[in-house]
């Protein structure tokens, strides 16, 4: 409904700002703590986007004499021994012949807001 004075060339505007705040919002990680919907389909979003790079990856490379396993867990209850649950491996592949063992992990790293943000955010990984 336009205000008195108003075009819609101005709601456009309005509607149009808001859109752009919302999209950096969600790309930056900068959402309420209250938009969980938001943040959930954010999380489908990443783990598609992880599960494709993975798949692409498995098929670009020629799986003769290799071992190739997407998705294991590492825990105490696992295949891949650890005292405690720390994640999973996205994808391993074990050259026998060459005894190396490759590992792939798949980060979505939201941009920080400053030095200090990024220097946790890379902490994180090491």
């Amino acid at each position: 409904m336009l205000r008195p004075g108003e075009t819609s060339r101005d709601q456009d505007k309005c509607w149009l700002a808001g859109s752009i705040l919302l999209t950096n919002a969600c790309l930056i990680g900068w959402l309420p703590k209250h938009a969980t919907k938001i943040r959930s389909l954010l999380g489908e979003f990443a783990d598609v986007r992880g599960f494709r790079l993975v798949s692409e990856i498995v098929s670009s490379i020629d799986p003769k004499g290799l071992i190739i396993d997407t998705e294991q867990l590492i825990g105490p209850k696992y295949q891949l021994k650890h005292h405690e649950d720390i994640g999973d491996i996205d994808l391993l592949v074990i050259d026998p012949a060459g005894r190396i063992v490759y590992s792939l992990e798949s980060t979505s790293i939201s941009p920080s807001r400053n030095v200090k943000e990024m220097i946790e955010e890379m902490a994180k990984l090491v």
